[in-house]
């Protein structure tokens, strides 16, 4: 029987997750899916208008679980063609369930080749936490630069709070 993999790598901003996720994809040759890849081009004039969106209420209210359900869509898509992935996003709200990520992937048909034994194929779900101290997280974002960024360093001890 052919296992089909399934890895979930979150974690913090600026923890180092996508660089990490990005090298095990390309390790073990599997698609690589990262949520701000896929979600930018839509969420772009509201980051342009305001950097913070994605830490804002409204975000949180409207667009993420949107971003979420995209992203399970296009790893369910790589696993029903038999293509293993590694996805990559912070999983915050997500990563606090006890059957994360494997409750988002119950029941994945998988297709196979033309032979039965081919057709035999499971998922194998396995997720991953980056975890970083406060201090090495806020130079982290310090040295991205991104304008994303900015208001997270400037109320850095609020934004720790959340």
């Amino acid at each position: 029987m052919k296992q089909v993999l399934s890895v979930f790598v979150s974690g913090p901003p600026a923890s180092g997750k996508t660089t990490f996720a990005r090298g095990l994809a390309r390790r073990l040759n599997l698609s690589f899916i990262d949520l701000d890849t896929l979600s930018e081009p839509f969420l772009r004039p509201y980051l342009l208008q305001y950097p913070g969106y994605k830490d804002s209420q409204e975000y949180r209210d409207t667009m993420r679980d949107r971003e979420y359900e995209a992203l399970m869509r296009l790893v369910r898509d790589n696993l029903e063609v038999g293509k293993g992935c590694v996805a990559v996003a912070p999983f915050s709200k997500e990563r606090n369930s006890v059957d994360f990520p494997s409750r988002y992937l119950k029941d994945v048909p998988v297709a196979g080749g033309g032979t039965d034994a081919e057709a035999e194929m499971r998922v194998r779900t396995v997720g991953l936490v980056i975890s970083i101290t406060p201090e090495q997280q806020r130079i982290n974002l310090q040295r991205r630069g991104a304008k994303r960024d900015i208001e997270k360093i400037e109320r850095w001890d609020e934004y720790r709070r959340t």
